[in-house]
């Protein structure tokens, strides 16, 4: 009764079950239909208890097996192996067995063996093993290299080749701890890894970073090389992220271009072409060769590019575009992806500044500044910030600090940086991220500089370090830019006052509060955001006191309007609304009903207060009469604008296009032609 007890019970059993009865042979007395189907068998199968079960085990595991039992016997405790089994059909199949001494009868051991199928296990382990082969050839064929991070084990799979170099591993282990892994990491730019790292754990992500590695074999003295990780985050069925994969190839040949280019780095919302311009223009009166690098262009595509002056000629531009399509071919090639049109153009400035041999080089970012395709360069001369305010919030942050902490990305470690005096807020971002990279700070002061005499045609103030200075970038904002650039030229790069003086004298930067026609004033300024346009209203309240405006606006969708037109409107006299040619563009009409409600509440408030009120010489009515609703109208056509606003306005009075660089060039043409 109590075997069939026994019986009962191992039928019953959810997993493989079997009772072997030892002695000279070891054969099957009971088992379970599991435990046939765990070895091979249909689950209706009946054992074989005339066969000794040793014939079952594959022969090079039956030593394994009889080892097994043996220790069973011998110590009387449980054992655990895993050893291949011939099936019914003359297969072989993994299982795995858990096996200890059952009882005893008439002195003969009987053995309980529970058992699991593990085949379909060791077959993916088979698997991973020829992945694992082929993946350590891939690694020794080609110069890339393999990268993979395992986010539960916080550990970094290691390249097969440093195996056999002993470069990395001396134990050949597979896997190395993140900790240990940086070590090998320049530590200028561990930080950036970790980050990298965290942020592709914690979320689904791809991109690119740059860093330098120890390559130095067997330890001694640390070599650097400069390397690219291209990565993306691998999510697993349950939701998280499982690893980080992707490769990481050399590019030391790349990174030495740039390096070995004198660069001084401008970031900033505003005032980074003037500020570029007075740099450009001094140093080539200095006797440098000057590359200059800056975006968008306003007349000339060509003139993104600029060695002393003289854009890329269209032949240089389609030998160094063939350059740079041939290494984005490769990119491509190598799974990665293309190349974004302003890093291909970022690319192109560094070949060719570097193949024309340029002394300096002054590189604008495109955007912000910390992620910004120019912000690649390790040792700039010096990095520049002009003024900082609200623009592209939805890249670089909704505050003034997130939006001054992005600029601030461009200050590198022991380079100086050279900065206005900020808003409170920017200045503190600024300041922080100086000190965090032991950058030494110059400050431009304005508040010492006392301006002589300002008109359109010149501003001249007295600078404390110079003296008397002279620049025919006018508006007011200009003294400010100036003094900036004054700053770098004196303390950090040390040229000559006379030099500056003359050179700042002879600097002319298009688009910038520029006059472009005469009887009427025709005047073209590229203010896009609230900080350009209050600027730009602080100059015409200077220049054209009660002097209504004409206006040609065109502005893009995705920038600041309405707070460019509250700057801007009160001046008006009239308002004719443009779609800029960019698709990012918003249409003329729909400028032209925003300007409308802007223009009605702003002269419904001026109702109440009549002293503000008083019509000029300009003014339909004529001096002493209320100023009449300024006409606001959308043209289809910027020759229509021109048109319309030359006929609108008095040879005695101000015409101002504003609003976006974009449609300045068109304007100009237009004006050139008539």
């Amino acid at each position: 009764m109590e075997k069939e007890n026994r019986k009962g019970l191992i039928y019953e059993f959810p997993m493989g079950v079997a009772v072997l009865k030892g002695g000279n042979s070891l054969q099957i007395d009971i088992a379970n239909a599991e435990f046939m189907k765990a070895i091979g068998h249909g689950e209706q199968a009946e054992p074989d208890r005339n066969r000794d079960f040793y014939d079952c085990v594959y022969l090079q595991d039956a030593g394994v097996f009889e080892d097994m039992i043996e220790k069973c016997r011998e110590q009387k405790r449980a054992e655990e192996i895993e050893v291949r089994i011939i099936s019914g059909q003359g297969q072989i199949c993994w299982v795995k067995f858990w096996c200890s001494i059952y009882y005893y009868k008439d002195a003969v051991p009987y053995y309980l063996l529970i058992c699991k199928n593990t085949n379909d296990r060791k077959e993916l382990e088979d698997e991973l093993l020829l992945l694992n082969e082929q993946y350590s050839m891939l690694e020794e064929v080609t110069d890339d290299v393999p990268f993979e991070y395992d986010v539960k084990g916080k550990r970094f799979r290691i390249p097969h080749k440093y195996h056999i170099n002993g470069r990395l591993q001396k134990d050949d282990q597979d896997y190395m701890e993140i900790e240990k892994w940086l070590a090998f990491i320049h530590k200028d730019e561990q930080t950036l890894y970790r980050e990298v790292i965290q942020n592709a754990s914690e979320r689904e992500m791809s991109g690119s970073f740059d860093y330098r590695m120890n390559t130095a074999l067997g330890g001694g003295i640390p070599q650097y090389c400069w390397y690219r990780t291209v990565y993306r985050s691998i999510r697993g069925t349950n939701g998280k992220i499982l690893k980080i994969i992707g490769r990481s190839y050399d590019i030391s040949s790349d990174r030495k271009i740039q390096e070995q280019l004198k660069i001084i780095h401008i970031a900033g919302t505003n005032g980074k072409g003037s500020t570029g311009a007075y740099l450009e223009r001094v140093l080539i009166e200095a006797g440098y060769r000057v590359g200059r690098y800056s975006s968008p262009a306003v007349f000339d595509p060509m003139e993104v590019w600029r060695i002393n002056l003289q854009s890329m000629s269209h032949e240089e531009y389609a030998d160094i575009m063939e350059q740079v399509k041939c290494a984005c071919d490769r990119m491509v090639e190598k799974g990665m992806e293309h190349p974004t049109i302003f890093e291909v153009e970022t690319a192109m400035a560094f070949l060719y500044f570097y193949q024309k041999k340029c002394d300096y080089v002054l590189l604008e970012v495109g955007m912000g500044g910390r992620t910004d395709a120019t912000n690649l360069i390790k040792k700039p001369v010096c990095s520049v910030i002009t003024s900082v305010s609200m623009d592209h919030m939805q890249f670089l942050g909704n505050t003034l600090t997130e939006i001054a902490q992005a600029k601030a990305g461009i200050i590198k470690k022991d380079c100086p940086v050279v900065t206005i005096l900020q808003k409170a807020e920017a200045m503190v971002a600024i300041e922080s991220e100086a000190e965090k990279q032991h950058a030494r700070r110059y400050t431009a002061d304005v508040s010492r500089v006392t301006v002589e005499t300002e008109t359109l045609k010149e501003i001249r103030f007295d600078h404390p370090g110079l003296g008397t200075v002279t620049t025919r970038l006018t508006g007011t904002y200009q003294v400010e830019n100036c003094c900036l650039a004054v700053t770098v030229l004196k303390e950090i790069l040390g040229i000559a006052d006379r030099i500056i003086i003359d050179g700042i004298k002879n600097t002319v930067w298009p688009g910038r509060f520029e006059v472009i026609g005469e009887q009427p004033l025709f005047i073209i300024d590229g203010a896009h955001n609230e900080d350009a346009a209050l600027q730009l209203s602080a100059s015409v309240e200077k220049y054209f006191t009660n002097i209504p405006i004409t206006y040609i606006i065109g502005v893009l969708a995705d920038k600041e309007h309405k707070k460019v037109l509250e700057a801007m409107l009160p001046y008006a006299g009239a308002a004719f609304t443009v779609t800029p040619d960019n698709p990012r563009a918003m249409k003329a009409e729909e400028l032209a009903s925003e300007a409308e409600v802007i223009v009605a509440r702003l002269w419904k408030e001026r109702a109440g207060k009549p002293e503000k009120v008083q019509g000029t010489e300009n003014s339909p009515q004529g001096a002493g009469g209320m100023e009449p609703l300024p006409k606001v109208s959308a043209c289809s056509s910027m020759k229509e604008a021109v048109q319309l606003a030359l006929e609108h306005t008095k040879k005695d009075g101000v015409i101002l296009a504003f609003g976006s660089l974009s449609y300045l060039k068109e304007i100009r043409q237009i004006m050139q032609s008539d």
